[in-house]
């Protein structure tokens, strides 16, 4: 043995997958250009029957099959899912802001020489937290 692995050709499958009452609907297509359909009860089966489909089809070890699937959705649930995002994010933001200015006025405060289970109470936080936000 030479110590190197024969290289093994992999296939990259894009799929699209779209809701159909209780199941999902998939069609992939081959490098070829040849279109495979299949079906999966639940989103995150989609990927292994897609595998299987193709390797049944084109003859090629499931292990060699790379698959990328596109999530196709009515606009009004893409549209939805955007603000949810947007407003996740904002949220994010805003949790950040609010741990910074925390951690501000808790040295403020201990600064003026109140204690942490002071800082507590007058941030309405526990001793615990206050000494958390006081450590950073």
């Amino acid at each position: 043995m030479t110590g190197k692995e024969p290289q093994v050709e992999r296939h990259e499958i894009n799929a699209r997958a779209e809701r159909s009452g209780k199941w999902w609907a998939v069609m992939a297509v081959t490098p070829e250009g040849h279109e495979i359909h299949t079906q999966a009860r639940r989103l995150s089966q989609v990927e292994a029957m897609v595998r299987d489909a193709v390797a049944l089809a084109c003859e090629w070890p499931e292990e060699t099959i790379g698959v990328q699937v596109e999530i196709v959705l009515p606009e009004s649930f893409t549209v939805e899912i955007a603000q949810a995002r947007s407003l996740r994010e904002q949220a994010e933001e805003t949790n950040r802001r609010a741990a910074e200015a925390m951690r501000k006025v808790t040295h403020h405060l201990a600064e003026e020489g109140f204690s942490l289970a002071e800082i507590a109470m007058t941030l309405g936080v526990s001793k615990a937290r206050a000494q958390q936000l006081a450590a950073v």
